[in-house]
């Protein structure tokens, strides 16, 4: 009677570890060079203002590389052009199917702009993307802003965990979502003449798929004192609905997404580079 040598199951084992290992590195590959098409075409990408030639300008590395495990999205990027250190537009790329690149973009700015790519223009808000208010200051400890940059951040920390934000669309149950602890983006003295002593920017996510957007920043009031601002934004095509504390503050509809009026739009593109299809397969 034949019988298998014990060493065989092992060998088994680890040819299938073996083969395991190289489609993750295979899919790891793809995945990196889909994300530097993801960086290339954000380089491509020009923004204009009334005023002048713009000087929005492109965060040099990706803010957040992330999946969304929920809509089986391989991954995606989260990248940011900024205007004297203040955040003015985000911009998610991501795989959308197979050979299918979505491009969604969001205004930041208190101002209009026209963003061309290849010379041809796709998008002109015809708005501001966030409406910043002050802060309801229910945490006395937060209503002095505090004089030292770490103070500050964790002042920020402090004001966003009284956020929390889900999307709610019409035809499913409310999808709560996760803040990330840390600040996407944080900046100093910012503003055309540094009126904003310190802002961060945090993100509310599906999976580590940003869904919304939460800018807090320093502003004068009024009297000039510096207090603590918050704007909303989202980052999906889905109705949202933020919360401070028991309050709703701010929501949405579906967005209009191919409006290119409007303060968030998306655009679908055929992509042909064969990292697509490996990742999905």
């Amino acid at each position: 009677m034949f019988r298998i040598p014990p060493c065989l199951p092992a060998l088994a084992c680890l040819l299938t570890l073996a083969s395991a290992q190289l489609q993750a590195q295979d899919s790891s590959d793809a995945m990196a060079t889909l994300r530097q098409t993801f960086l290339d075409a954000a380089k491509q990408i020009r923004f204009s203002t009334a005023e002048a030639a713009t000087n929005f300008r492109l965060i040099d590395d990706p803010l957040l590389n992330w999946s969304n495990p929920v809509r089986t999205t391989p991954g995606g990027a989260l990248f940011l052009w900024v205007q004297d250190k203040r955040p003015v537009v985000a911009m998610c790329k991501f795989s959308n199917g197979i050979n299918v690149i979505a491009s969604e973009f969001q205004s930041l700015s208190d101002r209009q702009f026209t963003m061309q790519i290849d010379g041809k223009t796709h998008w002109r808000p015809a708005k501001p993307g966030v409406e910043m208010r002050p802060v309801p200051m229910t945490n006395t400890g937060n209503a002095t802003i505090a004089s030292t940059a770490s103070a500050r951040l964790r002042q920020m920390r402090s004001i966003a965990r009284e956020f929390s934000a889900e999307l709610v669309p019409s035809n499913r149950n409310p999808t709560q979502l996760r803040m990330m602890s840390s600040p996407a983006y944080r900046y100093e003295n910012a503003g055309g003449s540094g009126e904003i002593l310190d802002g961060a920017l945090f993100l509310f996510s599906l999976g580590t798929d940003p869904e919304v957007m939460l800018v807090i920043e320093t502003l004068p009031d009024p009297s000039g004192t510096q207090r603590w601002h918050y704007g909303i934004a989202r980052m999906s095509v889905v109705p949202s609905l933020v919360h401070y504390n028991d309050t709703v503050v701010w929501q949405t509809q579906t967005a209009q997404a191919k409006n290119p009026s409007s303060t968030y739009f998306l655009i679908n593109e055929s992509q042909p580079d064969d990292a697509v299809i490996e990742i999905f397969e």
